[in-house]
């Protein structure tokens, strides 16, 4: 090859190398479901939009093609030709979930949680196949869950707790063969918990407590060896604990209160050696306590509940044992020396054909829990064929009352509620309570419940509901109601403020948890204020000299201003007094020194804080700019 040739070839090869080459880009499909997602979801109120509107813009109105992988809350792969991430946790996202997020063929992790997300959860998400994390909590959605959730065969977490999601478990759940953890409590949901849940051999984590499944707990689930939480606690379930609990050597923690459970404890629940937290208070069980509890030696003291059963024990051993778990020390005080309805029929005896086993039922199961309410089976277990009868028939006809949901009431709030009954049965019932708040009172003939908590009351209550005819037939339930001073969740609570009369307002804050704070200046943002029609607005402040301990006051300075003028709904004239409420939503408290740079900053945790603060301003037609009055 001649000289120069050679020299050209070098040359082209040299230029070839040295010409950057083009950076890989995601699929306009893509791009174009990020940016539904941006206006579905008010991208332009968010905490954080870093990177989504960095000019220059292109025809869109975003970012130039290419850039998507340095958009706040976006991740992509390696040569950022896919996004496999979108996390927008806490960014004050506020609309919908759109639709067009099926596009993102290789996203891996979807966190849209705790912002102010409202409608259904888009069916089309269920084309996700490589979704491994679906995070949806601590948001306003409602509807069911779409039966297309089935398909995402690479899903382990499905978080979707504290929304107003309602209906059952979709059957098509079962072939989401990956799954770790399901934790959807705090919604409507209702129907019986799936049996299917048992063939999902990965399941470490069960939590549906606070919603509305009814039935019993299936015998399937003491399949999940690997099961580590299971919190069915604060729904309507009824009959036995299921035998085989033996089998859940893995699991740390189970919580059934606040249901109507009955019968005993499995004798091998006793094998449970990793057993930390077990709270079956607020049930219907009875009977003696097996001494096989006593080798549950993972449970931690002072962290379990019995209460508000008819559990007894003879055994000093047992007895020591059960004190030394329970929350508050002592068990046996708080058991409930009474028979309900309910217990002839815990083990399906429901016709008059099964009378001899009703029997047997009885003196093993009803006996020990040593008062009937009635006299036709006697104490000592000699009852006959006739007597067993005759008490199922009393009994039979007994009403059975609803479970009641926990509550929570700020003090100087008014609460009522009526108590119902599942079974009213055939005679007048008559209602009763114990463990009575002060100043409560309860309606004898309608159940109707109506308390005011005074400054006083701020702690928790655990009153008794009583219902019982004129045989002596009767049941119970037990609620727990929480007493706040001004707060939606334990972390902040404002403390004795004036009702402003500008948008410049000083709070007085004080921090109510454990957890000390260690930083020097404390800085809130939230997003949203107002609703129907909602407004938008940034929020900001800082104190000096956060508090070290609990119970201890400090002022932060709020001051409330928004990028778009506010206009009201009605004439608005110069001069005019008009009232104002601001209602703050998932208001966010941050450590650090600086609120200039918000991606440096820690969320503290627990501080969320949802408040309402009312009074008076005197402004112009419109409002601007820092929404001077």
């Amino acid at each position: 090859m001649p000289k120069d040739t050679r020299l050209l070839t070098i040359l082209m090869l040299a230029l070839f190398y040295w010409v950057p080459q083009a950076a890989a880009q995601i699929p306009e499909t893509e791009r174009a479901a990020l940016i539904a997602l941006y206006t579905a979801a008010g991208g332009s109120n968010w905490t954080n939009a870093g990177g989504w509107k960095e000019e220059p813009l292109a025809e869109d109105g975003f970012a130039r093609p290419g850039t998507e992988a340095g958009w706040y809350g976006v991740t992509c792969n390696n040569d950022e030709s896919h996004v496999t991430g979108v996390a927008l946790s806490g960014n004050g996202l506020a609309g919908s979930i759109p639709p067009d997020l099926s596009a993102l063929a290789l996203l891996e992790t979807l966190d849209l949680s705790k912002n102010a997300l409202k409608g259904e959860i888009p069916a089309s998400l269920g084309s996700l196949s490589a979704l491994a994390g679906l995070y949806l909590h601590r948001n306003q959605l409602e509807g069911s869950f779409p039966a297309s959730l089935g398909n995402l065969g690479a899903l382990e977490h499905l978080y979707a707790n504290r929304n107003n999601l309602s209906g059952p478990l979709p059957e098509e759940f079962s072939r989401l063969s990956e799954l770790r953890i399901l934790d959807v409590h705090h919604n409507l949901l209702s129907g019986e918990i799936p049996a299917w849940l048992g063939d999902l051999f990965w399941l470490q984590q069960i939590l549906i407590h606070a919603n509305k499944f009814t039935g019993r707990i299936p015998a399937e689930l003491t399949k999940l060896f690997m099961l580590t939480k299971l919190n069915v606690s604060e729904n309507r379930l009824t009959g036995g604990l299921p035998c085989g609990f033996d089998g859940l050597s893995q699991l740390q923690e189970f919580l059934a209160s606040q249901n109507s459970l009955c019968g005993a404890i499995p004798s091998g629940m006793g094998s449970l050696s990793n057993l930390m937290v077990l709270d079956l208070s607020n049930n219907r069980f009875c009977g003696p306590v097996p001494e096989e509890i006593v080798h549950l030696t993972s449970l931690q003291n002072g962290k379990n509940d019995f209460r508000y059963n008819q559990f007894f024990t003879d055994d000093a051993t047992v007895r020591a044992f059960m004190n030394a778990k329970q929350t508050g020390g002592d068990w046996e005080s708080y058991q409930i020396d009474f028979f309900y309805a309910g217990d002839l029929n815990c083990d399906s005896i429901l016709t008059l054909e099964d009378a001899l086993d009703a029997l047997q039922f009885t003196t093993a199961n009803v006996l020990p829990c040593r008062n009937l309410g009635a006299g036709d089976v006697n104490q000592d277990g000699k009852a006959g064929m006739e007597e067993a009868l005759h008490a199922m028939q009393a009994f039979g006809s007994a009403p059975v009352i609803e479970a009641v949901q926990s509550k929570q009431i700020e003090e100087g709030k008014a609460l009522s509620f009526t108590l119902q009954l599942e079974a009213p049965g055939s005679l007048p019932v008559r209602f009763t309570m114990t463990n009575m708040p002060l100043n409560a009172s309860l309606n004898p003939e309608t159940g109707l419940f109506s308390w005011t908590p005074g400054t006083q009351d701020a702690q928790v209550h655990q009153p008794v509901f009583w219902c019982e005819n004129a045989q002596g037939g009767g049941d119970f339930a037990s609620t727990t109601i929480t007493v706040t001073q001004g707060i939606v969740e334990e972390g902040w609570v404002l403390a004795d403020n004036e009702q402003p009369t500008s948008l410049d307002v000083d709070l007085t804050l004080r921090w109510n948890t454990q957890d000390a704070i260690e930083a020097d200046a404390i800085w809130s943002i939230a997003h949203q204020w107002g609703e129907d029609p909602v407004y938008h607005a940034s929020v900001e402040g800082s104190a000096q000299g956060a508090p070290a301990l609990m119970n201890q006051d400090y002022t932060i300075n709020i001051s409330f201003t928004s990028s778009d003028p506010i206009t009201t709904d009605f004439p608005f004239l110069d001069g005019q007094v008009i009232t104002y409420t601001l209602n703050l939503k998932n208001m966010m408290f941050y450590q650090g020194a600086s609120a200039g740079d918000w991606d440096s900053l820690l969320p503290l945790s627990p501080g969320v804080v949802e408040l309402e603060l009312s009074g008076s301003v005197t402004g112009s037609r419109v409002w601007g700019g820092g929404l001077t009055p």
